[in-house]
């Protein structure tokens, strides 16, 4: 009987760390999908920083590639909440640092809700704007550029300022300090760790600083140390039983 219940329940854990590895793969998918369609559609991220003017007749000139991209993208980060939860089961059985690892996991989640309402302004409001900027005089022009800046900065505010450099970066510190402690896991750690930092370095520009393609590498970094972190998971060895 005890050895049927560690049978079962080390296939219960191999099942959690294969659907660690499934979620952080399609996440890592559909962000460079939406990379790719949205570069290639508007000049992505490079657009963001686009006056009204110029950026409102893009989103219509280009709404299928916008669509897609965004979809793409709004999938991407809903994947980080049940990757965080995962990741949260995973490690769990690896350590005991559990408020450490109860804190990562509110932050992870509030990364994942706050990046959604971010993005999803793309995907509702955006492509309405656009449509009465084209069909608009001068007055609902301008009127609409008014909107378009203030939501604009709202929105990203929320999806990026919070959700991407301040909740996923200390989110990404926090998991790093778990992962650094465990056996044979310092190199991620340590990378995690660097990749952590970067988010943050993101909250600096609150201050006027222009960090340029800083933002788009520290995204990159982040999302190759995801990759790594579900692939070193699922190659693992399951932790002993008591």
């Amino acid at each position: 009987m005890t050895t049927l219940h560690r049978t079962d329940v080390a296939s219960h854990r191999s099942v959690a760390r294969l659907a660690l590895f499934g979620t952080v793969a399609a996440q890592f998918a559909l962000m460079f999908g939406a990379f790719g369609v949205l570069a290639s559609s508007i000049n992505w991220p490079q657009s963001l920083d686009l006056p009204a003017s110029q950026a409102l007749p893009l989103i219509q000139a280009q709404s299928g590639g916008i669509a897609l991209g965004y979809s793409l993208y709004f999938l991407s980060a809903f994947l980080l909440i049940p990757l965080t939860v995962l990741l949260h089961r995973v490690l769990r059985q690896r350590t005991v640092h559990f408020t450490t690892l109860h804190l990562a996991g509110v932050l992870g989640v509030g990364a994942g809700v706050l990046k959604l309402l971010g993005i999803v302004r793309w995907l509702a409001a955006m492509p309405a704007l656009a449509a009465t900027y084209a069909a608009g005089d001068a007055s609902t022009r301008t009127a609409v550029g008014v909107m378009y800046d203030t939501l604009n900065n709202y929105a990203g505010g929320v999806g990026e300022t919070l959700g991407v450099q301040l909740f996923a970066g200390l989110w990404t510190l926090l998991i790093s300090l778990v992962v650094f402690r465990l056996p044979r896991g310092r190199v991620l750690g340590a990378a995690g760790l660097a990749s952590g930092l970067l988010l943050l370095l993101g909250l600096t520009e609150l201050f006027g600083t222009d960090l340029g393609p800083v933002l788009t590498v520290q995204g990159i970094v982040w999302q190759v140390w995801l990759l790594a972190l579900g692939v070193t998971f699922l190659r693992a060895p399951s932790p002993s039983f008591p």
